[in-house]
C-alpha cells in the first residue's frame, strides 16, 4: 500500500516551471509559488511520518526476529540435550545389572520380556519428548521465516518511502529556488515601477504647473532691443533705460530683476487679463500649488520673489521659456 502511495505521489508532484521567463514577475505569481511551496512542505511532512512509521516497523520486526531466532537456537540446544539425556537414561536403565536398579528390583533382570517392555516404555517416553521439542522447533522456525519475510517487505516499503521523500525534497528545493527568483524579480520590478511612478509624478507636477504666462508690457521686446543694439566692442553696453519698478518693495536683483523686466516690465501688480499675474506672470494654479493665497498681483513683492525662487528650484528656468531663452538661462 505504501509503495502505491509513493508511486501516486510521484505522479502528483508538480514539475518545476519551464523557466524564469515563462513566469510573470507579479504578486499573483508569488502567491501561487508560495502556495505550491506550502503544499510541497505538507507532502514532505506526510512522507516523513510514513517513512518514520515504516522504519519503526522494520526495527520492531528486526527485534522480534532476533528474539525468535534466539528462542529457536535455545530449543535446538535443549532438543539435542534432551535427546542425548533421555537416550542415555533408557540405555543405562536397560543394561544396568546392579541390585539397586529399578529393573533388577522388579526381578526382571533375567527376564528378556520384561527388559523389552521396559525398553519400549523408555523409548516411547523419549520419543514423545523429542516429538514435542521438534514440534515447537518447527513452530518457531515457521515464525522466524514469516518474520523475516515481513521484515524484508517492510524494508522495501521503507526504501520506497525514503526515495519518495528524497524526490519530494528535490522538487521542493527547486520550487523554493523558483520562488526566490520570482521574489527577486518582483522586488526589481516594484523598484522600477516606483522610480517610474516618481518620475511620472514629477512630470505630472511639471505639467500641472505649466509654463508661466508670456511676457507683457513690452518687456521681452525691450530685452531683445537692448541685446541687438549693444556694441560688442564696447565695454559698456548701450541699453534702453531701466524701467521704473512698479509695485515696489522687491529685493531680488540680478537675473531675477532681468526676468521680471522681461516678463512684466518689473510690474509686481501686473494683471492684463491674460490669466497670468504679477511680476513673474504666475498662473493661478501654479501660485496656489506653491501654497500661496489669493493672486500674485495682490501680494507683496517679497512673496512673489520667494515664489519665483521656489518654482525655479523645483522645475527650472523652463517655467519662463521665452525670457529664460532670451536671457541665456536655458
Amino acid at each position: 500500500m505504501v509503495g502505491s502511495l509513493a508511486a501516486a505521489l510521484l505522479v502528483v508532484l508538480p514539475t518545476t516551471w519551464a523557466g524564469a521567463g515563462a513566469v510573470p514577475a507579479d504578486r499573483s505569481g508569488i502567491v501561487a509559488a508560495e502556495a505550491q511551496v506550502r503544499a510541497e512542505s505538507g507532502r514532505i511532512h506526510l512522507l516523513t511520518q510514513q517513512y518514520a512509521a515504516a522504519a519503526a516497523q522494520v526495527s520492531s520486526l528486526s527485534a522480534q526476529l532476533r528474539a525468535e531466532e534466539q528462542q529457536l537456537a535455545r530449543l535446538r540446544r535443549a532438543l539435542a540435550a534432551s535427546h542425548a539425556a533421555l537416550t542415555r537414561t533408557a540405555v543405562d536403565s536397560y543394561v544396568d545389572d546392579s541390585p539397586s536398579s529399578a529393573l533388577s528390583a522388579s526381578g526382571g533382570r533375567a527376564n528378556p520380556a520384561v527388559k523389552a517392555e521396559y525398553l519400549q516404555i523408555a523409548t516411547d517416553n523419549v520419543g514423545t519428548a523429542i516429538d514435542a521439542y521438534e514440534l515447537r522447533e518447527r513452530q518457531v522456525a515457521t515464525t522466524v521465516s514469516a518474520v523475516r519475510g515481513e521484515e524484508a517487505a517492510e524494508q522495501r516499503v521503507a526504501q520506497s518511502e525514503a526515495m519518495a521523500r528524497r524526490q519530494a525534497l528535490t522538487v521542493a528545493a527547486a520550487e523554493q529556488r523558483q520562488l526566490d527568483s520570482l521574489e527577486s524579480r518582483l522586488a526589481a520590478a516594484e523598484h522600477a515601477a516606483a522610480e517610474h511612478a516618481a518620475a511620472a509624478r514629477a512630470a505630472a507636477a511639471r505639467a500641472a504647473a505649466g509654463a508661466q504666462g508670456g511676457p507683457v508690457n513690452g518687456g521681452l521686446v525691450d530685452l531683445v532691443k537692448s541685446q541687438t543694439t549693444a556694441d560688442p566692442t564696447s565695454t559698456t553696453a548701450t541699453t534702453s533705460p531701466p524701467r521704473r519698478r512698479r509695485g515696489g518693495g522687491g529685493s531680488a536683483g540680478g537675473v531675477w530683476l532681468q526676468l521680471r523686466e522681461c516678463e512684466s516690465g518689473d510690474d509686481y501688480q501686473a494683471d492684463t487679463g491674460n490669466g497670468y499675474y504679477g511680476a513673474y506672470q504666475f498662473s493661478e494654479s501654479t501660485w496656489k500649488g506653491l501654497g500661496y493665497p489669493g493672486y500674485p498681483y495682490q501680494e507683496p513683492p517679497a512673496m512673489q520673489d520667494a515664489a519665483a525662487r521656489t518654482l525655479q528650484a523645483e522645475y527650472g528656468w523652463d517655467q519662463w521659456p521665452a525670457c529664460a531663452a532670451a536671457l541665456g538661462l536655458t
